[in-house]
């Protein structure tokens, strides 16, 4: 999926002392980033169309599309781009698709710059530790097919192994938390709150509706020839239709607090549970969806106040670390859910949902049917928490800012106290944006190339010499 965000996330940024990160700054990278393929409700100005990731929209669902489109605008929503002027509306879902697959960085950005001469790509490595002398990082160690590896580096270190791996080699290195590199006997290096501010987006599945329509009820080898000519169900996109952000108190120029998703057929089906790794109780729960007839409203808290953590399990770089979102523990996440399951039960009284006769699927919830009066607010809030899952939007474990006190990386993405060492990944977020991260980690990267340039183009001397 293909948003940005609000143009406000980027500018608070920027207000917590990140020079160079507002959206007027980054808008230029992710217009560079972009090719513009799709023409529907697009507003040009903020888009690229020369760009090495093809952004495109999938085709309707016949009737299904048009009518998640309207009863949103039945309760307010404005049709529109939102990735251009204002985000606060409803919309097709914009993708990272090129022609029925999906358009990613691999495919965009590493596969035509493989054979330059300056290019090195090793595969089925475990890099192990950061080589750091002197406050200076040299190089890393890693392994491969068993056998341990050095590789050293002429002017720095670059990190992008993510908001989860990030943090476990900049710890295992001597980067972090003081106790945690004591915990684990971790010689220090530099004491920053690496792991520490984690933010994912909680993803509630629990608005399920069945129409009395059928879709896609074709042969695997129709399906296959469909596929063949960029059309659904088999092009990338996971049934993806329509989404809608949402700002509860309806200021129009505020970040959205809710994003309203909505997932049609063939994506529902009775393994829903399973894929979303339920327990077996809550699995079976969903074994009575229908992926021919059903479709879901899913809501995704994107500002949530709840703050995580990843710590490491051992010093050990082959064990993985241990991942606490801390959901919920501050109690506004969940009201501010609830409030947007307020607002999506609404469209259960639009005449476009009536028309089309979608009916509520109620879904057996245990644990909560039992405790709790069914569709009560403490229903809601019962099955908000045995049914959130993370969105894998991990963010923020090595956060930008200008004090080594909350922060990792300062506004160049250079690691504080540590020469030659940056790092160019989602971890580098300070706070999170209103949308996926999948566009904003190419921004930054993109931006990141252009700082490494600036030091480099007049052989500026680094810290080493």
């Amino acid at each position: 999926m293909y948003s940005r965000g609000n143009k406000e996330d980027y500018n608070h940024w920027a207000s917590l002392g990140n020079i160079g990160w507002t959206h007027e700054e980054l808008l230029p990278y992710f217009k560079k980033s972009e090719f513009a393929k799709f023409d529907v409700d697009i507003e040009p100005q903020y888009h690229g169309f020369s760009g090495p990731q093809t952004i495109d929209v999938a085709e309707d669902t016949p009737g299904l599309t048009e009518l998640f489109l309207d009863a949103a605008k039945e309760l307010g929503a404005i049709q529109l781009d939102y990735n251009g002027k204002s985000q606060n509306g409803t919309s097709r879902v914009q993708a990272y698709l090129k022609g029925n697959v999906r358009s990613g960085t691999s495919q965009a950005y590493v596969r035509p710059a493989q054979d330059r001469p300056n290019f090195h790509l090793q595969l089925n490595c475990l890099v192990t530790k950061i080589v750091i002398k002197n406050s200076t990082a040299v190089g890393i160690r890693f392994i491969r097919n068993g056998k341990l590896y050095s590789v050293k580096a002429k002017k720095e270190v670059i990190v992008s192994a993510g908001a989860v791996n990030t943090p476990q080699l900049l710890m295992l290195s001597g980067i972090g938390p003081r106790r945690e590199l004591e915990k684990h006997g971790i010689k220090p290096v530099a004491f920053l709150p690496v792991g520490q501010y984690l933010q994912d987006h909680p993803i509630f599945p629990g608005m399920v509706f069945r129409t009395n329509q059928v879709y896609y009820n074709t042969s695997f080898e129709q399906q296959v020839n469909d596929f063949c000519e960029n059309k659904r169900p088999l092009t990338a996109g996971w049934g993806f239709q329509c989404v809608t952000y949402i700002t509860l108190d309806n200021k129009p120029n505020r970040r959205p607090d809710i994003e309203l998703l909505t997932i049609g057929p063939p994506a529902m089906s009775p393994a829903w549970g399973a894929v979303l790794q339920y327990n077996e109780e809550y699995a079976a729960a969903f074994q009575i969806l229908n992926p021919l007839t059903d479709f879901m409203n899913t809501l995704l808290l994107l500002n949530p106040f709840s703050r995580g953590e990843v710590t490491l399990k051992s010093k050990n770089a082959a064990d993985l670390v241990q991942i606490n979102p801390n959901f919920f523990s501050d109690k506004r996440d969940l009201q501010i859910m609830y409030r947007g399951i307020e607002k999506a039960l609404q469209l259960m009284h639009t005449k476009a949902y009536k028309n089309f006769k979608a009916e509520w699927l109620r879904i057996p919830m245990p644990g909560c049917d039992e405790a709790f009066e069914y569709f009560s607010k403490e229903w809601w809030i019962c099955i908000v928490k045995h049914l959130s899952v993370p969105c894998f939007h991990p963010i923020g474990t090595a956060r930008m800012g200008p004090s080594p006190n909350i922060s990792v990386v300062d506004n160049e993405l250079k690691v504080h106290g540590i020469c030659g060492l940056r790092v160019v990944d989602a971890s580098i977020m300070p706070t999170h944006i209103s949308g996926h991260p999948n566009a904003a980690v190419v921004v930054i990267a993109e931006k990141a190339s252009d700082l490494i340039k600036r030091d480099y183009e007049n052989n500026k001397p680094d810290c080493r010499r």
